[in-house]
């Protein structure tokens, strides 16, 4: 079994980051509904403070669910462990899953990675950011079912198609511009 886990710093991130984020846009929503007496054109920010303090809280809540922070690999299974203030484990078979998705599967490299048990109906996603996330990526892959391997590479190869004619016709753009 390898082990897969984030460095500290990460770890911080993705576990506490939402923390002084959200008193500071608290501390800024109550300043903004205090200010409204003044003028009405303090709703705005107060809006804006109520939908970024939602969504991200909702994003936190729902990485606290899905995103280990230990991860546990050989060519038969995944061993998902460490989730934050909680004692689950998650253990995803490879020929159990059912679906990759995110990541650079959806074009943006920065986006996570969702792994879905269609077995046992858990999602299990990996940032980018977590030690030797190729390398996961690289066993996790090698042992997946072969069709849905196929329909990930052939997806990977239709966006980079996709990209190279992006890119052409920019050149071309730039040329008669």
């Amino acid at each position: 079994m390898i082990t897969f886990k984030y460095s500290i710093f990460a770890k911080m991130i993705y576990r506490y980051a939402n923390i002084p984020a959200t008193i500071i846009l608290v501390i800024h929503l109550i300043s903004s509904l205090f200010m409204m007496s003044e003028s009405i054109y303090f709703i705005f920010p107060l809006v804006i403070n109520l939908i970024v303090l939602i969504l991200l809280n909702k994003f936190y809540l729902k990485s606290y669910s899905r995103f280990p922070f230990k991860i546990e690999v050989d060519n038969e299974k995944m061993i998902c462990s460490d989730y934050f203030m909680s004692k689950k484990e998650v253990i995803v078979s490879h020929s159990d899953i059912h679906k990759i998705y995110g990541g650079m599967f959806s074009g943006n490299s920065a986006r996570p990675l969702y792994i879905v048990d269609g077995k046992n109906n858990e999602i299990v996603g990996i940032h980018t950011h977590i030690k030797n996330f190729n390398k996961l990526l690289t066993i996790t892959l090698s042992n997946i079912d072969q069709q849905l391997y196929q329909g990930l590479l052939k997806k990977m190869t239709d966006m980079g198609a996709e990209y190279k004619q992006k890119r052409k016709r920019k050149k071309d753009k730039k040329k008669s511009g």
